[in-house]
């Protein structure tokens, strides 16, 4: 009787842990469903909810900054060479080539004083042949001339072309005598030549006032920027059409 009672609680036993097991099993994957075939990475990553082609993304569409383009550098004037100016009259006529350095004053004997004109070194870019004389014949001139009349003409090297020059420098100065006039203005006629250095071609005028006025040497100062081709200038009382140069 023991016996058979021991073998059926046996049997019982064993029955409730089949069960116990079968129950523990997971459930057969549904082959129908795409959901179990994804593998999950990282599954504590916070998920990324960028759209492409969205864009709120400063950095990506912040425009390339253009790089600073270098200041240009400062224009200075040349240091002075330190050479005494070539000083040539007073005289009639002066017929001489002139360079970059050193400059050169160039003084003509004119009725009541001087006619002077100063180049000033590094005003030429090159070698020229200036010729600088009193204009004995006098034809070309604006309205009353007040004394001397002189004539310039600036050829570069070789050439018999006259060309005009302005000033990689300072201004180009001129210096008439006042006459017995307070102060006067300075007349400009410019002309071309032809290849073979003849005058061609109608006179341009300009009137420069003067810079300042020298009532102890009685002279008038001019600053002029540019001579040539060729030149004729005197004293005048018509009215400036110039402003002085600096």
């Amino acid at each position: 009787m023991v016996r058979t009672t021991l073998t059926s609680l046996g049997i019982v036993l064993a029955l409730a842990s089949v069960a116990i097991g079968c129950g523990n099993e997971p459930p057969p994957k549904n082959p129908d469903s795409w959901l179990d075939s994804l593998e999950q990475k990282d599954p504590g990553k916070k998920p990324n909810l960028d759209v492409v082609g969205d864009d709120d993304d400063d950095d990506d569409d912040a425009a390339p900054k253009k790089p600073a383009e270098p200041a240009p550098p400062a224009v200075t004037a040349k240091p002075s060479s330190g050479r005494p100016l070539i000083q040539k009259g007073p005289t009639t006529s002066i017929a001489e080539t002139f360079g970059t350095t050193p400059g050169a004053v160039l003084k003509l004997s004119a009725e009541g004083g001087e006619i002077v004109l100063k180049i000033p070194e590094f005003a030429l870019d090159t070698g020229y042949n200036i010729e600088w004389k009193v204009d004995k014949n006098g034809k070309v001139k604006k309205g009353l001339a007040v004394g001397t009349i002189a004539y310039l003409k600036v050829a570069p090297g070789d050439k018999l072309k006259a060309k005009a020059v302005t000033s990689k420098g300072d201004a180009f100065e001129l210096r008439l005598p006042l006459g017995g006039k307070e102060s006067v203005n300075l007349a400009v006629g410019s002309m071309a030549t032809d290849d073979q250095g003849v005058e061609t071609g109608k006179v341009e005028w300009k009137i420069y006032a003067p810079t300042r006025v020298d009532t102890v040497f009685k002279q008038a100062f001019f600053n002029v920027p540019t001579i040539g081709p060729v030149m004729v200038v005197h004293a005048t009382l018509d009215a400036a059409t110039e402003t002085a140069a600096e």
